[in-house]
């Protein structure tokens, strides 16, 4: 019997994992937390809100030249691209998730 409810458990945690595809809002890759520790920002919102770049939709953000988010992020905050702040998110995210999964 505890066989049958360690593989239900199992599948329900599979289940939970194939969230971890799904887009991820951008509130959620940035909390607070991760903002506090490695920027001069409260919120990733503080952080656009100050940079003076125009960001309210995705269009928007797509139109700031990569060159000027690059040195907006290396002087403000613990990262020297955009790139490597979103992949340092996405790895705490990633953690994140998997500690409340598993």
């Amino acid at each position: 019997m505890s066989e049958l409810r360690g593989a239900d458990e199992l599948i329900q945690k599979l289940k939970q994992s194939e969230k971890l595809q799904a887009p991820i809002p951008i509130q959620d890759l940035f909390p607070a937390a991760f903002m506090q520790a490695g920027t001069k920002f409260k919120t990733i919102d503080e952080m656009f809100e100050r940079s003076g770049f125009n960001v309210k939709t995705n269009v928007d953000f797509e139109k700031i030249p990569g060159e000027k988010l690059n040195a907006f992020v290396a002087e403000n905050t613990s990262y020297k691209t955009w790139s490597e702040m979103c992949q340092a998110a996405k790895e705490a995210w990633l953690q994140n998730k998997i500690k409340e999964i598993f």
